[in-house]
């Protein structure tokens, strides 16, 4: 029995005694039920794992040039995609992933077989060959070296997913997060970048290995990032239709650039009532307060709202939005290369925030947080700004966008006061108010948000405008509202956190979360870095 068959019996068998009622999953205690979760995790990794081997088996036997012969054709399907889909209840997205990643594994399960038969076959000619000069033989005629079998660079996540490592999930999103070869990128290079992934990937889920993954590669291409943006905007949808009852349905696919600006709005207009921020100011509270109150749904105020737009933009000034509040999407630039505008320090308030108040107001969630900043410190710019000698780069980002911009982009966007940024300091902190007031004001709120990213908490997805500053150290215990003693939380971990008695610690400019002894009698430290991939050391040294 191979590895992969006996681990998917371990785990099998540790499951079949968790139980097989809900009464007996009930009897659990806590220190089971957490315990559980492993075996159960390795069941379904292990089961996928066989399920993209048959995948890759039905593909071999359906291959295109076997026609209606072809075992999945027989069987009345059209793809062999359809008759795994059939067979296993999963999305066809997520049946057609299966295929790809269980073809890759026979691929180079066959091309491992065929480089070792040749080495071996190398070996056994120049053994022949060696024998015979030893033994004054006549001279045995030269073999021709076979060419060589090359293996796919993919072929350790291949290894990762059939022994169970990794999901096929998680080895297809590796795939898709690291792309293809061209010019620039050799497979030597995606070999390098692998061996920095794998060592990771066991610990995330698919979307957390995508966007490891390419991140990774756009820092091995950035010069393809022009291009990506391109295809972006060439997949561009925007599809709109009447009903036979009436009804018009509106499907959209927008590039980031597009689609953050729309994501913007909407938060704008509808996070008090999806566990948005709690507001300070009276009336902005009062604000968040008459949506929370309005009877209408959720996804109605969307419409309502989006529609009065378009009704405002024939006519209105087409800088102002409902009163003047327009949303706000941040560009986060990175590795300086040239010079730039950015806000000039105030010369009345040397120790308040850079002037970005005027920029742009901000939108009803604002947020704020804390990380190590990278090596090359990020320069973000506003549109009201004098001539520095600051500079930005090629490369920067949209504000929770995982896509990368590339400089056009930025020029172009920059020139919009509905892209804005912030001033980082060289070592990575932005705008420092002291002691001088309680809470932490709109211009450092941006910069929170923009350096952390979304909520701090390991493994939390929460975007900035979900979020909101926690105090490192309390107000009342002489904390300040300065911005390397604040941390981006969202809603329900800043109330774990206050609730059940975690702490945040600052060390070495690095921020740790440290669990109580409920959870972690050791107290072991738990890392947060920013979820904003500027924010992050590089994944290749």
């Amino acid at each position: 029995m191979n590895n992969l068959a006996m681990e998917l019996a371990r785990a099998a068998n540790a499951v079949a005694a968790l139980g097989g009622s809900s009464a007996e999953f009930a009897g659990l205690s806590d220190v089971e039920v957490l315990a559980a979760r492993v075996p159960i995790a390795a069941l379904l990794r292990l089961a996928n794992t066989a399920a993209a081997l048959l995948a890759g088996t039905i593909a071999e036997r359906s291959r295109p040039h076997l026609g209606q012969s072809g075992l999945a054709a027989r069987h009345g399907f059209g793809t062999p995609a359809l008759m795994v889909q059939q067979a296993t209840g999963l999305s066809r997205i997520e049946a057609g992933r299966l295929v790809a990643v269980g073809v890759l594994m026979s691929e180079t399960e066959t091309a491992e077989r065929r480089a070792a038969e040749a080495r071996e076959a190398a070996r056994l000619a120049q053994a022949a060959a060696d024998a015979a000069e030893a033994a004054e033989a006549e001279a045995v005629p030269p073999v021709e070296p076979a060419p060589p079998v090359v293996v796919p660079w993919q072929a350790p996540i291949m290894h990762a997913v059939a022994d169970g490592t990794v999901s096929p999930g998680v080895g297809d999103a590796l795939l898709r997060g690291l792309g293809t070869l061209d010019q620039a990128i050799t497979a030597e290079k995606l070999a390098a970048a692998l061996r920095v992934l794998l060592v990771e990937a066991p610990r995330l889920n698919t979307d957390q290995a995508y966007k490891r993954a390419r991140r990774l590669r756009d820092e091995l291409d950035a010069a393809g990032i022009l291009a990506r943006e391109k295809q972006a905007r060439d997949d561009t949808i925007w599809s709109v239709w009447r009903r036979a009852d009436g009804m018009v349905t509106l499907h959209a696919l927008l590039p980031p650039e597009q689609g953050e600006l729309w994501i913007a709005t909407y938060d704008a207009l509808t996070s008090p009532r999806r566990g948005g921020v709690r507001f300070v100011d009276p009336e902005r509270a009062a604000w968040a307060q008459s949506v929370k109150d309005d009877l209408r749904t959720v996804d109605q105020i969307a419409a309502d709202s989006f529609t009065q737009l378009l009704k405002l933009g024939t006519d209105a000034d087409p800088n102002t939005l409902f009163g003047g509040r327009r949303p706000v999407v941040q560009i986060i630039v990175t590795e300086p290369s040239r010079p730039t505008t950015v806000p000039a320090p105030s010369t009345t308030a040397p120790t308040g925030p850079v002037g970005t108040a005027d920029a742009a107001p901000t939108t009803p969630a604002e947020t704020t947080g804390a990380t190590k900043a990278p090596k090359n410190t990020p320069v973000t710019t506003t549109t009201q700004a004098v001539q520095s000698t600051r500079s930005i780069g090629p490369v920067g980002y949209f504000e929770g966008n995982p896509a990368p911009v590339s400089q056009e982009t930025i020029d172009r966007h920059l020139c919009d006061t509905g892209y804005l940024g912030i001033l980082f300091s060289q070592d990575g902190q932005p705008l420092n108010v002291g002691r001088d007031e309680r809470l932490f004001n709109r211009d450092q709120r941006r910069a929170l948000a923009a350096r952390d990213g979304g909520c701090r908490w390991s493994d939390c997805d929460r975007p900035p405008s979900w979020s909101e500053a926690h105090h490192i150290e309390n107000w009342a215990d002489l904390g300040q509202s300065n911005i390397d003693q604040a941390i981006l939380l969202c809603t329900h971990h800043h109330l774990l956190l206050h609730n059940r008695h975690w702490k945040v610690l600052l060390l070495r400019g690095l921020y740790w979360l440290q669990p109580p002894v409920e959870i972690d009698p050791e107290h072991t430290l738990i890392t947060l870095p920013s979820k904003n991939p500027l924010m992050q050391e590089p994944l290749l040294q």
